[in-house]
């Protein structure tokens, strides 16, 4: 910090930073890490996943049913 700024922090700011620091490092840090990977993983694979699913499930029903509505009379 000091070599950014010129400034040094002081002897209490210090400590709670690295209490900060080895807090988050650990298995804290460990499992907020994990729990925001899996939150980012499954965030951006639903935008794609849901759509691709429901698509599938549309052209597996229009093959099934394709004879049934040829056969069908209004």
């Amino acid at each position: 910090m000091k070599a950014l700024i010129g400034r040094g922090l002081s002897f209490a700011a210090t400590g709670t930073l690295m209490r900060a620091a080895s807090v988050l490092t650990g298995p804290i840090g460990w499992a907020i890490t994990g729990i925001w990977t899996a939150v980012d993983l499954a965030g951006a694979a639903y935008r794609v996943t849901i759509p691709a699913v429901i698509q599938v499930a549309f052209l597996r029903q229009k093959i099934k049913y394709a004879d049934l509505a040829d056969e069908i009379q209004f």
